[in-house]
């Protein structure tokens, strides 16, 4: 039933619309390739004018856990979602408990008040639903951004102090926006990577603290390098290649190889 009713709820959302084409995650024909492709071929753009285009990199802690129940209810409201299915969800989201198992121990039970249900077929729709705000403001400020279920990254061509500016009022929202919808973002994990020759050197900042500034960053499971060059992601894939090969190895007792006997 959860199955029937996540496919009805993305079936309603992307034919009226209503789901930002920045989201990338949980979307059909949407993926993280399409993700990195569409990222890749913005920077190559820039950087073959001339200019450079930070990245900020957006990482929200145990975001799946900490959705608010009343905000995701709201949210489906405004994208037309009530009735009967509005109570359904309602019913399946609260009064929902959990305990803590360590060893042979066994907390007592506790209830959860925020958090979709991981593992759960609505869970990531309502997720996307949820987050679809945060894409629609950025949206307005005239940044460039892409999504994957929770990895937010924006970045912007920026020639002048003018379009630094821009970027940093988007990175303003986000923090006004995290603030507002009680989804915590984690600054220690947030970074800024500047792809091509950086033409300004100007901070940028979240909350008052200074993002990091990085020359390569792991983006969806690759390796991101400020000039576009793929030999540290080869190179890292290549190492564990032959980390999983000499693990396979080790697993024999001998290497010698007996032909023509039968065991």
């Amino acid at each position: 039933m959860e199955r029937i009713v996540a496919k009805s709820l993305l079936n309603h959302l992307t034919s009226n619309n209503f789901l930002s084409k920045v989201q990338h995650g949980f979307v059909q024909r949407r993926s993280t390739c399409t993700n990195l492709m569409e990222c890749i071929n913005d920077w190559t753009l820039t950087v073959q004018d001339g200019h450079s285009v930070p990245v900020v990199y957006i990482d929200f802690n145990k975001a799946f856990d900490c959705v608010s129940h009343s905000k995701l209810f709201a949210r489906f409201s405004d994208y037309g979602i009530d009735g009967d299915l509005l109570e359904w969800l309602q019913s399946f989201f609260s009064n929902r408990t959990h305990h803590t198992k360590v060893g042979t121990m066994l907390s007592s039970l506790v209830g959860l008040m925020i958090g979709v249900t991981q593992g759960s077929g609505t869970g990531p729709v309502a997720f996307i639903t949820f987050l679809d705000d945060l894409a629609r403001r950025l949206e307005n400020h005239g940044v460039k951004l892409k999504v994957f279920a929770d990895d937010v990254k924006v970045y912007l061509s920026v020639c002048n102090s003018d379009r630094a500016v821009v970027l940093q009022t988007a990175l303003n929202c986000i923090h006004v926006w995290a603030n507002e919808w009680q989804l915590p973002i984690s600054i220690s994990k947030c970074n800024v990577l500047t792809i091509g020759k950086p033409e300004l050197n100007i901070p940028y900042h979240i909350n008052n603290n200074v993002l990091p500034v990085v020359t390569s960053c792991r983006d969806l499971g690759v390796t991101i390098t400020n000039d576009l060059i793929p030999t540290m992601h080869i190179n890292e894939t290549v190492r564990k290649a032959h980390q999983r090969a000499n693990a396979i190895l080790r697993c024999f007792t001998t290497r010698e190889c007996f032909i023509g006997q039968c065991f």
